[in-house]
């Protein structure tokens, strides 16, 4: 076999596992819930654009915002349509963190309407993430939510905003 026939099938090769590799993302990203990665200069858009948005608050070298991180993505899938999802990486985005103040991690933020309705400090359990989100919308359907998850250990500092 030829140098050139040789190269041709590698490509070929090469092409076909990509397009397999996109395929099976695809068909994957179909059953889940886009997370939307902000930054100081897309949140805002972002928070506009969607009536019921949680903000995860994060750096990138935090323990427990990297367990968060599993919850909020089986939220965002189970909570489809319901809610955006944004995440927003606090060591770039300094702006956003004085802006509103966030002085922890992780830090979740809850919009409604393009307000800031309520906010929290600390790891939550994916039961107290549901329950944080029934009280701010209690038309929330949760029904799709399976709870049988385990609890972090670690309690999260609620700090109610005010809705004026």
């Amino acid at each position: 076999m030829s140098i050139n026939r040789i190269h041709a099938c590698l490509i070929l090769v090469s092409l076909l596992l990509i397009f397999i590799q996109n395929s099976v993302a695809t068909n994957a990203s179909s059953n889940s819930t886009d997370i939307f990665e902000v930054n100081d200069s897309t949140l805002n858009r972002t928070i506009d654009t969607h009536p019921f948005f949680i903000l995860d608050c994060y750096a990138p070298w935090c323990e427990p915002c990297i367990r968060l991180n599993t919850t909020i993505h089986k939220l965002a899938n189970d909570l489809n349509g319901q809610i955006a999802v944004g995440q927003i990486d606090m060591d770039l985005n300094r702006r956003t963190e004085v802006m509103y103040n966030i002085t922890g991690y992780p830090t979740i933020l809850i919009f409604e309407k393009r307000k800031l309705v309520d906010r929290q400090l600390g790891n939550l359990s994916e039961p107290e993430l549901v329950d944080v989100l029934s009280r701010v919308d209690p038309n929330l359907n949760t029904s799709n939510v399976n709870l049988a998850t385990e609890h972090h250990g670690n309690y999260p500092i609620r700090t109610r905003v005010e809705r004026e």
